[in-house]
């Protein structure tokens, strides 16, 4: 092949980094997100519009669960973009930091390998596994 006529390999544009919910169901991650430049501001954050209480019986039915749990009772999340940071925050379920191959998986599938991300833990996401007072709803 002439060097004149040598393409280079063409690599594709990258997706924007994302913000939004997501839940790990028996191993399996399912992620309704966001682009960044479109998330709404929700104080000093960027966010997902959607809540997981919202999200949760599209979900129970795209799933075909034939006994769903209440909303809380698989592990979940939520990223945001903190601008006074300027960085990415992905809260978590902590029984997940226990599977980093997931939390890459998040930040991979969100396109935030090239993004600072804050990994945090808080009791609002807490599954039916780390949460000592669980309760589960009737949804």
């Amino acid at each position: 092949m002439d060097e004149d006529t040598a393409q280079e390999p063409r690599s594709r544009p990258s997706a924007p980094p994302q913000v939004g919910i997501f839940y790990v169901i028996d191993g399996a991650l399912y992620l309704e997100c966001t682009p960044v430049l479109e998330a709404e501001a929700y104080g000093d954050f960027q966010t997902h519009p959607n809540g997981h209480l919202e999200w949760w019986p599209w979900l129970v039915q795209r799933l075909n669960l034939l006994r769903p749990l209440s909303y809380d009772y698989y592990p979940r999340g939520r990223v945001n973009y903190a601008r006074p940071e300027g960085c990415y925050r992905l809260y978590l379920d902590r029984c997940l930091l226990k599977e980093p191959h997931m939390v890459q998986s998040i930040i991979q599938r969100m396109h935030l390998a090239d993004q600072e991300v804050a990994i945090v833990t808080d009791e609002h996401y807490q599954c039916a596994v780390c949460n000592p007072d669980y309760v589960a709803d009737e949804i």
